[in-house]
């Protein structure tokens, strides 16, 4: 209990530093997404990976977050995409990822973030929160105010539909 404690304590010093105003793209717009993983199957990983072929029909640049549980785990990804694994050895004690994990990529810009991950993953949480990103997109979870379109819990069985149905409602927001 008093890891969650910390870890909202971070979240909100982290939430009051980046000034969040809820905001919205036109899907034409969109140029670069992030979308934050950790697929459980080989299935899960099939369908994302399609996924993420549809969004890079779309846009210049799709990076793919994977959260993996310990560090002898291996990515389920099928394909070589513009991927950053992160797992145990990459968390401090609060799950937070370690600045040498997300060197890469926290100081870009994102146009659209899509998190499909557990609703307990802290690490992807935080980085929800810590990359510049015009648009969030998550799993409903009552305790996490930092997403401007919420979608309900897809994770227990991840298909085809259900991110399709996101990217159908992407579709239909007007700015």
């Amino acid at each position: 209990m008093p890891f969650k404690i910390i870890q909202r304590l971070q979240f909100r010093r982290l939430h009051n530093k980046k000034h969040f105003a809820h905001s919205s793209i036109a899907w034409q717009d969109i140029k670069s997404f992030i979308l934050f993983v950790s697929p459980r199957a080989a299935e899960e990983a099939t369908v994302i990976a399609r996924f993420i072929d549809l969004l890079k029909k779309h846009t210049v640049r799709v990076k793919t977050v994977e959260f993996l549980k310990s560090k002898k785990e291996t990515s389920l990804l099928p394909y070589t995409y513009e991927r950053t694994r992160i797992d145990g050895s990459h968390t401090n004690l609060l799950g937070i990822p370690k600045t040498s994990a997300v060197d890469g990529f926290i100081d870009q810009h994102f146009d659209v973030s899509i998190d499909l991950t557990d609703k307990d993953n802290v690490a992807a949480q935080y980085l929800g929160c810590a990359i510049d990103i015009t648009m969030r997109v998550g799993i409903h979870d009552s305790n996490w105010d930092c997403y401007e379109l919420v979608i309900p819990n897809v994770y227990e069985h991840i298909t085809d539909e259900n991110l399709l149905s996101i990217i159908h409602y992407l579709q239909k927001i007007k700015p």
